[in-house]
């Protein structure tokens, strides 16, 4: 089990947005705004469902047809014969963490219920 991930508490032990959360966003979308990120980068509240093991990463699929997306735990030594883009990352640990991928195409979305080994 990934230690880092295995420290993120559940969603329901998760506290509400506050007021200070409010006023963090805000700092955090006007550094955006300086670097020309605003439309690129976005925040995820950091939390669990399940185990994530220090050999994993999440990989998404989607199926634009019935507007599905999932997220699934994949062994990071698959991620090298995939083609992926990062979508997430975490900035918990002391440094910036891939935490997320997504299928590709020729750099184009995959969609559509791509499968990983097999």
């Amino acid at each position: 089990m990934s230690s880092a991930v295995a420290e993120l508490p559940y969603l329901d032990e998760v506290p509400e947005i506050s007021d200070a959360d409010q006023q963090c966003f805000e700092e955090l979308r006007q550094v955006l705004v300086k670097r020309g990120c605003e439309k690129r980068f976005g925040l995820n509240l950091l939390h669990r469902h399940f185990s994530v093991d220090d050999d994993e990463i999440m990989l998404e699929n989607n199926d634009p047809a019935t507007r599905t997306l999932t997220m699934s735990p994949v062994k990071k030594s698959e991620v090298p014969t995939l083609q992926a883009r990062p979508t997430s990352w975490r900035l918990d640990s002391g440094r910036v963490e891939m935490n997320c991928i997504c299928p590709t195409v020729n750099n184009a979305h995959a969609g559509s219920h791509v499968r990983v080994g097999g």
